[in-house]
């Protein structure tokens, strides 16, 4: 019974050293081999530029509106009011 006992944990050990060296090598990086670039490196070609989105206006005016309300400044918008409620907390835990 005795050299039962002392042969499993020799198998145990053995597999556990097996399992973490496995799991040691995982984790290093293979190294890549740099290859010189086998062809003639051609001229970069330029980024195709798009024309700039027209700005739109905040408020929608009507044809019938005068010159007169479009040279009046509106008020600047409100700012909205900060939040009450408690900032959301997730510990990651289940």
């Amino acid at each position: 019974m005795r050299r039962v006992t002392q042969v499993t944990v020799a198998a145990a050990v053995a597999l556990g050293a097996a399992f973490a060296a496995l799991a040691a090598a995982s984790t290093h990086t293979k190294q890549q081999t740099v290859r010189p670039a086998s062809r003639a490196s051609t001229p970069a070609r330029p980024l195709t530029v798009a024309p700039a989105p027209p700005l739109v206006s905040a408020q929608a005016q009507t044809p019938s509106s005068s010159s007169s309300s479009q040279s009046q400044s509106s008020t600047p918008a409100v700012a909205p009011a900060p939040s009450s409620a408690p900032p959301v907390v997730s510990s990651g835990g289940s």
